[in-house]
Formats: structure tokens, C-alpha cells, sequence
């Protein structure tokens, strides 16, 4: 029978697979750490009051056993519990707490015969504990001084022999004499033998003489033939040679051969000081770097970059609607301010929402045509147009015909019905193929003046690199029912939640790119076959939550980019661990590596202007007139290739045909790009906020004159003024300025480095994310394959080395090579 409950103790908390109620004789294995050969193991149903019920725990070969108390599994609980085992280390004058192991128990129907256990007691238990251990420590001990008295009894017995030794020599000295006189008979007798010896040396030495008579043979015939082979190579040279004039030449090239490896050598000795000892890779805009070096990140350039919401003004369904937010009938009707109505709550009668009404002056007025009704996001409610004539329903077209011009559309919830959705209404012309919901701008293309559109730029940069990483287990919660002790976290209720939100949505600030593949992973002394859920809030404020059991960790790729993440793992209580959370890129769960973070805040704006060609930068296909950060001559600095223009149009002082500035503020004294000469103006390279239409400079005399064309612009001057519009203009400057940046910024710049072996970079805004590229260090592994692969070199390498093997290897065979290539 399989009585045996494993656990390997790999950090301060662990957990057991689960064991059913009633069962007993169970026993608790435990592997890791070295424990004592006797240990006490405190039993216990509660994590944190109650008694605990000791056992003796025994270690042998580094396996730790002890018994769990059978009473503590029969145990009148009709709802799966626990059971808490600590590992208490103690000696004669102490005790403490090293490890805590949390045994899942599930319940299960009561048994007939249950067994029982008997008790034991506290005091003759510890008092047993520490009696073992101490002799346990006296065998130790005892064998130390047996090898001691062993060592004492050798030297005992050299003493002896010394004393022995000297009385001995007595006899010797007097059996002397008596031996000498042996020793003449002896020698007489070795003396026959040495002749003998010599009688047979003569023998061996006459082998020998045979032996080097016939090797002279051998050698001379060697000799013979060498002699021949040396006459045939002289006759070959004299053959190739032929003349003085031929031998000359010879000589010449041989000079001119020394020279060229003199050169050569030189060469090799410039090489000797230009070894590579990292190998740099660009990064290209990528923000993952799965092949990173530890190291210093060099030639870093951080770029801005714009964006400008913009319509087709192929939405007809005018807005503001006659209605606002308001509650009927159980349901709340929410106007979000860009079009879209959320509508929710259960109906305790037919609801409505008029988005324009059948009353006079209710009503919206379409021209005679064919015209498309489009409700994106409608699941229960239903949305209605209708011009007393004909009539559309969701999602369908209708006619309008001359006199039959005004309609009324309405949002209708039926009386029991449960809705929570966000509609977002459009009417087009049913000849536009393109449904995707875009704002009323009055028919029109924007920006334009009565509907401007702001531009999103890179505002108040931060530069943040990070190891594999992504979850911070020691950043402060926002949300949630844990305490975090460490990077630990430990729950204070039942169904533990970290960052997360009373509707199970994610809560903490983390951004992840839709369509890539993420890994989220953690350790736990909950069962591993609770569900747990990670949650993601996407940045269109919709949510997912994916599950995962049967193991702790879960691959998932988000079909939006998300902006928040939590967690929560069901069928916990209060008092279990997480511990050792990990998100990372990738579909698979790798190591724990802790988070790790550097980071640089930049207080700046940094500014870009969208174009067809010419630009310093390419953003995702769309090219870009961009400032940037960049070093020159040794210091970092903001290089401006944009001026900002921050105006009103009831400050335009040009004309009425063409409505514009004269001398605006920070303009007159600064030289724009100019591009497409138009007589004697010139059209600029820029992006507003008002309006899409060209904006024009003329360098007359010293007056800088910024002008539109009414016939483009669609108003006049005067028309502008009375408008009102505040303006933002971004324009290309024809000389970039640069602009030095602060000490203790330059500094952190300069500090930034990679992680090995995965680096995470990120350059987030109050806006949009900037840009960025650098070059950073590579593996010699990585980076070695890349000069193989310009050499043509196929052979395998073995890179399992120190750096300083690493160094020397490559550079020996390939040193020239190397120093032609730019990696």
C-alpha cells in the first residue's frame, strides 16, 4: 500500500499532493535540505492559533520521515481543510521554525472502524528529540576520539621501538666480528661469480658487434640511395633553373616575398590591439531581445512620433442626439461622449432612447438617397430608424425620397430584459462598403475647423529596461485580499486575489502587445488542482480572464494590447503562499528570475510629423520627421527637427482669401523646410489640428507670412476669427537645433545595460510610446555565428568555456577577417 506523502523542500513553504480524510498511517517524506538525524515535526489544522501534535521525524541518506497523526486525518470537517506540518529544529538551549508544509486534506463519507492514534507527550517527545541528536553527536564524538587514542598509541610504540632499537645495538656490536670474518668467506665466493659474469658479458658484447656490422650494411645501402635521389633533384632544379638570368629572377621575388611578409606581420601586430571582446547586435526597434548579453547599451537614439485621429465624415447620424444620460424603466442610459450610448440594467417595462424624436424640430434631416443603418456593439437592445415611409431595424438599409426627409431613430428594450452593451450608431450611404464605426465630424473629412483633432505626441518620456521578468512581486497592491511579506503573497480571506478588481478584473498597470505570446507563471501552496485565473483589461476597456488547472502556469496571446493584470486562485483559504510570480514573452515557462529594472525619465516632448519620404525614422511602414534624443561630440542632448505653434485663429492678420499670420511669435526668426516651390510661396511640411489643407510661408522682405487658401480651407479669414479655434501647429525645421539635456540625465543614459539572457525595453509616454534603437552585446556564442556566417565558415564550435578561453578563441584563426566586419 502506498502510505507515503513526498515533499521536496525547495523554499521556506511547501505543499504536499492531497490526502483523503480517514486515511492513517500515513507518512510524511521530506527531501531537500539536510536535516538532523532526529527532527521534530509539529502537526497542526491551524496555520496560525491552536496546538500542534509532535512526531519524531528520522533522517537517513538525507531522506527525512515522519508520521502524521491519524487523529489530525479524522478530523470532523465536511469541507476540504488542511494540515499544517512545521519543521522544528532544536538543541538544548533552543528551538525554531525552518519550514512549513501544507498537506491538502479532502473529505470524504466517515468509515466504520476509524483507528486511533495514541497521544504523546510534549515534553518526554522534545526531551527524546534532543537526547537522540546528542548521541547521535557523542558517536560522532566517540569515533573523533578513538582516532585520537589510535594516533597516541602509534607514537607509543615508536617510543618503544627507540628503546628497543638501542639495546639491540649491543648484540650487533658483538656479533661484528663474527660477521666480518664471514664476509672474507663470502667474497671469496662473489669474486668466482664476477668472473663468471664477465665470461658472459664477452658473449653478449660479441652479439652486439655482429648486430652493428650488419646495421652499417643498412645504413650504407640508405645512404646509397639518398645519394641518387639527391642527383635526381639536382638535375630537376637545373631543368627548372636553366640559366643565371632564371636564378636572378628567383632571387629577386624571393626579396620582394620578404618584404610582403614584413607587411603582413605589421599588419598582425595592429590586429593584437583591436581583440573583440563583445559582440554587438542592432536591435531594429525590437523591444524584446531574447539573445542579450550583460552589458552596456551604446549608439541609443530615442525618437517621437505623432498620432492624429482622422474621418472619412461618412457618419450621418449627427451628434450631440436630443437626449443625454438618463434612467427609464430599470435601464440606464449612459452617453459617452463620442457617439456611443452603454445601456444597462433589467427593464420593469419597454424602455426608450431617442437619439432624435417624430416631433417637430426632433427630427434629423437626411438628403433623397439610399442610406445604411449600422449598430456595432448591439447584442439585446434594438435600434430603430424610420421616416414615416420606410423604416430600418439593427442592422438594414432604407430609402429616403424627396418630402419624405426628416427621420427619428430610437434605442428599445424590451420589458425583462437584461442588457449590458455599448451601442455605437452610424447611418451611411449605402453605397460606403467600410462598416468600422468613426464620430460624427458634419459629413465632412477631419480635421477640419468645426471638428478639430488632437495630436498625440511622446510626452514625458520614461526609458525602462527590464530582465525576462515582467511582474514586480514586491510592488506595492492596489487592489486585493493578500498580504505581502518578501514578495510573498499571503492571503487574509478565502479565493485569493492580487490586483484585482471587485468584478475579477485586472487592476495593475502593465502593458502587453496584442498577438504576442506571453507566459505567466507561479509557485503556491494551494492545490494544484484549484482553478486559477490571470485577468487581463484590455486598453479598449474590455476584459478576458484566462484559466488555468492542474498546473501553475498558463500560456496565453492577447487578441488587443492590454494596459492592467491580476490574478486569482480559487479553493484558497486564508493563510496560503504565492510566491515567486513570473511573466514573461514566450510560450514557455522557464526559471524564476526575480524583476529587475532600470529606468530614465525624460521631461521633455518629443515631436514628429508624418510624411511620404525624407524622413529620419520608420515607425511600423510610416516614415517620420522626428525629434530625438541622440548623443553628438560626446553629449546627450534633444535634437528638434520640430517647432511647435501654439495659436488662436482670432489672431490671423493676413487676408480674406488668404486667411493666416503675419509674423507669429517664434516664427519670423527661424527657417522652415520648404518643399514644391508655388510662386512666391512655398509649401511647408507640417501637421495641425484644424484642418488637412496645405499650409503655406512666403519670404518676402523679413516678414514670415503662414498662410491657408479660403478656397481650400472652406472659410475666410474673418470667418476663422469668429470661430475662434485654438491651433496647434507642428512644423519641420529646415536646421535642427539641438538642445544639450541635464548632467544627471546623461548620466543614467550612459548607465543603462542588458541582461543575460533576455531583455525587455520599453519607452512609455502621458501619450504615445516613443521609439528607440541601439546596439547591445550579444552571447560569443550568437555573435560568433554571425562572422561564420559572413565567412562562409560551416564548422561547429564548442562555446562551453570561460570568457577569457571564449576571447582568445575567436580572435586567433580569424583575426584579419574579423576586424573587416561590422557586427
Amino acid at each position: 500500500m502506498d502510505n507515503i506523502v513526498s515533499v521536496k523542500l525547495d523554499s521556506r513553504y511547501a505543499s504536499t499532493l492531497g490526502v483523503w480524510q480517514y486515511d492513517y498511517g500515513q507518512v510524511l517524506r521530506i527531501t531537500g535540505p539536510e536535516l538532523p538525524p532526529a527532527v521534530e515535526v509539529q502537526f497542526s489544522l491551524d496555520e496560525k492559533s491552536g496546538e500542534t501534535l509532535s512526531r519524531v521525524g528520522t533522517t537517513v541518506d538525507g531522506v527525512t520521515e515522519a508520521k502524521i497523526p491519524d487523529e489530525l486525518l479524522t478530523h470532523s470537517a465536511t469541507s476540504n481543510y488542511r494540515i499544517y506540518a512545521y519543521i522544528y529544529l532544536t538543541d538544548e538551549t533552543s528551538g525554531n521554525t525552518k519550514y512549513e508544509i501544507t498537506i491538502p486534506v479532502r473529505v470524504r463519507s466517515k468509515p466504520t472502524s476509524p483507528a486511533e492514534d495514541p497521544e504523546t507527550d510534549p515534553d518526554l517527545f522534545r526531551e527524546t528529540v534532543v537526547a537522540v541528536n546528542a548521541s547521535a553527536e557523542r558517536a560522532e564524538n566517540a569515533a573523533s576520539s578513538a582516532t585520537e587514542s589510535a594516533a597516541s598509541a602509534e607514537e607509543t610504540l615508536i617510543e618503544i621501538k627507540r628503546v628497543t632499537d638501542g639495546i639491540s645495538e649491543n648484540i650487533e656490536n658483538a656479533n661484528t666480528m663474527k660477521s666480518e670474518l664471514s664476509d672474507m668467506i663470502n667474497s671469496a665466493g662473489i669474486e668466482k661469480k664476477e668472473l663468471e659474469s664477465s665470461i658472459g658479458k664477452a658473449g653478449e658484447a660479441k652479439t652486439q658487434l655482429d648486430n652493428s656490422i650488419s646495421s652499417d650494411g643498412e645504413q650504407k645501402s640508405t645512404l646509397d640511395t639518398t645519394i641518387e635521389q639527391a642527383n635526381t633533384i639536382d638535375a630537376s632544379l637545373k631543368d627548372q633553373i636553366g640559366s643565371a638570368e632564371q636564378i636572378q629572377e628567383n632571387i629577386e621575388q624571393i626579396r620582394k616575398n620578404k618584404d610582403d611578409i614584413s607587411l603582413l606581420n605589421e599588419d598582425l601586430e595592429e590586429v593584437k590591439d583591436k581583440k573583440i571582446t563583445k559582440f554587438y547586435a542592432s536591435n531594429q526597434g525590437e523591444t524584446h531581445l531574447a539573445d542579450s548579453d550583460n552589458g552596456k547599451i551604446q549608439d541609443m537614439i530615442i525618437y517621437g512620433r505623432s498620432s492624429q485621429f482622422t474621418t472619412t465624415g461618412k457618419n450621418l447620424l449627427k451628434y450631440p442626439y436630443i437626449e443625454t444620460t438618463k434612467t427609464s424603466q430599470g435601464i440606464m442610459f449612459t452617453d459617452n461622449k463620442d457617439g456611443s450610448i452603454n445601456v444597462s440594467g433589467s427593464a420593469t417595462g419597454m424602455a426608450y432612447y431617442n437619439l432624435y424624436s417624430n416631433r417637430d424640430g426632433k427630427r434629423l434631416t437626411l438628403a433623397s438617397g439610399t442610406y445604411k443603418l449600422v449598430t456595432k456593439g448591439r447584442r439585446g437592445c434594438d435600434v430603430v430608424v424610420n421616416n414615416g415611409v420606410t423604416s430600418a431595424k439593427n442592422e438594414g438599409t432604407f430609402t429616403i425620397t424627396e418630402g419624405h426627409n426628416e427621420i427619428y431613430c430610437y434605442i428599445a428594450i424590451q420589458e425583462g430584459l437584461t442588457v449590458d452593451e455599448t451601442i455605437y450608431p452610424m447611418i451611411q450611404l449605402a453605397s460606403s462598403i467600410d462598416e468600422s464605426y468613426e464620430p460624427y465630424t458634419g459629413g465632412k473629412p477631419s480635421p477640419n475647423p468645426d471638428y478639430p483633432q488632437e495630436i498625440k505626441r511622446v510626452v514625458n518620456p520614461t526609458m525602462k529596461v527590464c530582465g525576462k521578468n515582467l511582474w514586480d512581486n514586491f510592488k506595492t497592491l492596489s487592489l486585493g485580499n493578500v498580504e505581502q511579506k518578501n514578495g510573498t503573497y499571503i492571503a487574509t480571506a478565502d479565493n485569493m486575489q492580487v490586483d484585482i478588481t471587485m468584478k475579477s478584473v485586472g487592476a495593475r498597470p502593465l502593458l502587453l502587445k496584442a498577438n504576442n505570446a506571453y507566459t505567466f507563471s507561479l509557485k503556491t501552496t494551494v492545490s494544484i488542482s484549484s482553478p486559477k485565473f490571470v485577468c487581463l483589461r484590455y486598453t479598449n476597456g474590455e476584459s478576458n480572464n484566462i484559466i488555468f488547472t492542474n498546473k501553475n502556469f498558463v500560456n496565453f496571446v492577447p487578441k488587443r494590447d492590454v494596459e492592467k493584470v491580476g490574478f486569482i486562485l480559487y479553493e484558497s483559504v486564508a493563510g496560503d503562499k504565492v510566491y515567486d510570480v513570473q511573466l514573461e514573452m514566450g510560450s514557455e515557462a522557464t526559471y524564476y528570475e526575480p524583476y529587475t529594472e532600470q529606468s530614465v525619465q525624460l521631461p521633455y516632448t518629443l515631436n514628429a510629423i508624418p510624411v511620404a519620404s525624407g524622413g529620419n525614422v520608420t515607425i511600423n511602414g510610416q516614415q517620420y520627421i522626428a525629434d530625438r534624443v541622440v548623443e553628438k561630440d560626446g553629449v546627450f542632448g534633444i535634437e528638434r527637427n520640430i517647432r511647435e505653434i501654439h495659436t488662436n485663429t482670432k489672431t490671423m492678420n493676413n487676408s480674406e482669401e488668404y486667411p493666416g499670420w503675419k509674423n507669429v511669435e517664434g516664427i519670423s526668426d527661424v527657417t522652415y523646410y520648404n518643399v514644391d516651390p508655388v510662386g512666391d510661396s512655398r509649401k511647408l511640411t507640417l501637421i495641425s489640428n484644424f484642418t488637412r489643407a496645405t499650409f503655406l510661408q512666403n519670404n518676402k522682405g523679413t516678414n514670415n507670412i503662414l498662410y491657408y487658401i479660403k478656397h481650400i480651407i472652406g472659410y475666410s479669414q474673418s470667418e476663422l476669427i469668429a470661430k475662434a479655434i485654438d491651433v496647434d501647429m507642428y512644423i519641420r525645421l529646415q536646421d535642427a537645433i539641438f538642445e544639450p539635456l541635464p548632467g544627471d540625465i546623461q548620466a543614467k543614459l550612459r548607465t543603462l545595460v542588458t541582461n543575460y539572457p533576455v531583455t525587455n525595453i520599453s519607452v512609455t509616454s502621458d501619450q504615445l510610446d516613443g521609439y528607440t534603437v541601439f546596439n547591445y552585446p550579444i552571447s560569443m556564442a550568437n555573435g560568433w555565428n554571425y562572422v561564420k556566417q559572413q565567412l562562409g565558415d560551416t564548422r561547429d564550435y564548442i562555446y562551453d568555456m570561460d570568457i577569457q578561453s571564449a576571447e582568445a578563441y575567436v580572435n586567433s584563426e580569424y583575426a584579419v577577417a574579423l576586424t573587416e566586419l561590422e557586427v
